[in-house]
């Protein structure tokens, strides 16, 4: 079966220009310095993402092949060592590219619209040309995504992001040219207590010291201004049911991710006054030990300005993990 292939070079850091292709395409580069290199000497391994970190590269081949109605996407290094690759197969598999134009505005690119004409954007401020793909893969009965977020410098650099069965947002918050990207927190997804996507958590993580990190200055919130007819809306659904039900049980978990945390105590004591006690505690031990499985937890933390300890005289496990694991200036509270 014959096979069609398209080649667009990518040539990284110093200075900008253009050149065609078979179809009269024009294609951006970005050039390092020109290096010779024999194209015969492709190698077909993906090296693991240790080896290709830092890798030094005079350019970027990007090979975008069809064949038998599936789609391949490949980066290379030199031409030579490919670092990337991605594939689109029905039902199976699927990609797409994220990047900024020359005027910062945000791209997605289809696989079979690959083309390279303005991909000069740093999508993370690091002075390199950048882009983002994303690697979708489908099951019968879930679809896990990750994006690889690729820096073409001298030196090669990947970052991922696997938000699991959730679907990432890009955008510029506060419009510094650097992509911010909402994920939901899948990790904290629990099936027996019925929570869903829509009662998933989002996080909003911001590229700091090389990687996509928890955003403490733009997940903080105030109190929220609803807050009062939010207790009592939840009163009397506890009431009603003789339970904390998923709708309660997510808004606390906003409190802890939005930094007042403390909120998130005084909205379950308030709420669950009708409870017996033995209750109180079992739903309070498996909302802290689904907490603390979140991915994210140090972000939690961070945001809220606590501390995560043991009491005195208590085992260092993970059961009986209350409120007063989290410690705040020294004090439990």
């Amino acid at each position: 079966m014959k096979s069609n292939t398209k080649r667009n070079i990518f040539l990284a850091v110093c200075c900008i220009g253009a050149i065609f292709f078979g179809q009269g395409k024009i294609r951006d580069y970005i050039l390092v310095e020109n290096k010779p290199y024999a194209e015969s000497t492709a190698s077909n391994e993906i090296l693991d993402e240790e080896a290709t970190q830092g890798m030094p590269c005079a350019r970027y081949d990007f090979e975008y092949k069809v064949e038998n109605g599936s789609k391949e996407f490949t980066v290379f290094c030199d031409g030579r060592q490919p670092l990337l690759s991605v594939g689109s197969s029905h039902l199976i598999s699927s990609f797409w590219i994220i990047a900024t134009d020359e005027k910062g505005n945000i791209q997605e690119i289809e696989a079979d619209e690959v083309v390279y004409e303005n991909l000069s954007g740093d999508l993370t401020g690091e002075g390199v040309p950048s882009i983002i793909v994303a690697d979708i893969a489908y099951s019968p009965s879930r679809i896990f995504r990750k994006y690889h977020v690729l820096s073409f410098g001298k030196n090669f650099k990947k970052t991922v992001i696997d938000t699991g069965i959730g679907e990432a947002k890009f955008l510029d918050i506060n419009k510094d040219g650097v992509l911010e990207v909402i994920v939901p927190d899948s990790s904290v997804s629990r099936d027996e207590s019925g929570w869903t996507d829509t009662a998933t958590p989002d996080v909003i993580l911001e590229y700091r010291e090389g990687e996509y990190k928890f955003s403490s200055k733009f997940m903080k919130r105030a109190k929220p201004k609803d807050f009062s007819a939010q207790i009592k809306k939840a009163k009397a659904q506890v009431q009603k049911e003789n339970k904390i039900t998923q709708e309660i049980e997510h808004y606390m978990t906003q409190l802890f991710y939005h930094g007042v945390g403390k909120l998130a105590w005084e909205f379950f004591d308030e709420v669950s006054v009708s409870l017996l006690p033995e209750d109180k505690d079992l739903f309070e031990n498996e909302f802290m030990i689904s907490l603390n499985q979140s991915v994210h937890f140090d972000g939690i933390l961070e945001v809220n300005g606590w501390k995560y300890g043991v009491p005195e005289g208590e085992a260092s496990c993970p059961e009986g993990a209350g409120r007063n694991r989290f410690v705040e200036i020294g004090k439990i509270f």
